[in-house]
């Protein structure tokens, strides 16, 4: 129901706001999707609430990955990218 509310407000945001066409294209396209999405899921409610677990999982996965990747990044430029001070010792 709640996919479904949403969609049906981003057509109305869509119809009535002063952004561009390509945006407002962006905008009913992702309000279909949501009200199919919403009619899918209102319809075959045990597969909506695989398919909605499936997809929080693979979210905090990538989340997670992304979370892990950042922080390599940061650590290994932490002190002037070289990695090699890492642990904040002067190895001169």
């Amino acid at each position: 129901m709640w996919a479904i509310l949403v969609g049906v407000l981003e057509l109305f945001f869509a119809r009535y706001s002063g952004v561009d066409a390509k945006d407002r294209a962006l905008v009913i396209i992702a309000a279909i999707a949501s009200i199919v999405i919403g009619v899918g899921v209102m319809e075959w409610a045990f597969a909506g609430a695989v398919l909605v677990s499936a997809v929080v999982g693979i979210a905090a996965a990538a989340r997670g990955i992304s979370l892990i990747m950042s922080g390599i990044y940061e650590r290994s430029h932490q002190f002037g990218g070289n990695g090699n001070q890492a642990i904040g010792r002067n190895t001169a």
